[in-house]
Order: C-alpha cells, then sequence, then structure tokens
C-alpha cells in the first residue's frame, strides 16, 4: 500500500466517522485504475452533496470506454431501519430521461435521420395541437422542444 492509496482510506473512515449513519459499499471498483486516485476525493463529495440535499443515499456507477469502473452506494435506502443502500436496488428514472432523448435525438441527427428544425408535426402526424399559434408563429420542432423554446399549449 502506498502513501496514496492510506491516505485514501484515511479519508473514507474520517468521512464514516464525521457523517455517523453513512455507509459506502462498493461493488464494483478498479483497485488501481486510472481513477483510483479520484475515488476517496469523490466519496467526500458526495457525503457533502447528501448532507446538503438531506437524501438519504444513492448509487453511484462510473464508466468510461473501457467500461464500468466503480459501482458504489451511500448510505441507506430506509431511515428509519437503517438499512444500508445496495448496488442492486432499483430506483425510479425520474427526468433523467430527457437527457437520454435529447442524446438519441441528436444522434439521430446526426446520422440524417431527423431534421431537428423541421417541424414535429412531419414526424408525429397523430400528435395534435395547434402549433400554428397566430400570424408570424413558427411550428413546433425538435430543436425547440429540446431547448424548451417551444411555446406548447396549456392542458391536455
Amino acid at each position: 500500500m502506498n502513501r496514496r492509496e492510506l491516505l485514501g482510506w484515511g479519508v473514507k473512515a474520517g468521512l464514516l466517522a464525521a457523517m455517523g449513519p453513512l455507509a459506502i459499499r462498493e461493488s464494483q471498483a478498479a483497485t488501481a485504475g486510472t481513477y483510483g486516485a479520484a475515488f476517496a476525493r469523490l466519496d467526500e463529495f458526495v457525503a457533502q452533496y447528501l448532507q446538503e440535499m438531506q437524501a438519504p443515499g444513492l448509487t453511484l456507477s462510473l464508466a468510461d470506454a473501457s467500461g464500468v469502473q466503480r459501482v458504489v452506494t451511500y448510505g441507506v435506502e430506509d431511515r428509519e431501519r437503517q438499512v444500508p443502500l445496495a448496488p442492486a436496488r432499483m430506483f425510479h428514472i425520474g427526468s433523467i430521461s430527457k437527457s437520454f432523448l435529447g442524446l438519441c435525438l441528436v444522434q439521430l441527427s446526426e446520422e440524417g435521420k431527423l431534421d431537428l428544425h423541421r417541424p414535429i408535426r412531419e414526424y408525429l402526424p397523430w400528435l395534435r395541437f395547434d402549433d400554428a399559434g397566430g400570424p408570424g408563429s413558427a411550428p413546433i420542432t425538435t430543436h425547440a422542444l429540446l431547448t424548451h423554446s417551444a411555446a406548447l399549449p396549456d392542458g391536455a
């Protein structure tokens, strides 16, 4: 064990002692990989973030082009029973799906399969709402939806 690894373990131990019930559990980690030196700093950041957000825990997966480098859980999944968060715990995807959809749409555009500036009505003819809006208004485009600049109608 070198000084850097010893310091990393010391930081983890200090965080655990200072944070009380926050548990850090690794299910997969690159032992001495490219990112090993950053893990202790990342653990410190996540501990501070959880405290500031008053969140019970989270799971973090780090990957690069060569694959998964680390899967680690922080905190608990049940505050009352203090059940440590496990990597197999499923979460609701929530708003992160918007990022994945945006990425897919940009990839389709780069492949020439989608023009971000054409009216979405051309791609989704079944989607019915009045996007004519009056004189001088433009049809709603994928680009306008992705940049939150489409004047979508209120209501159903």
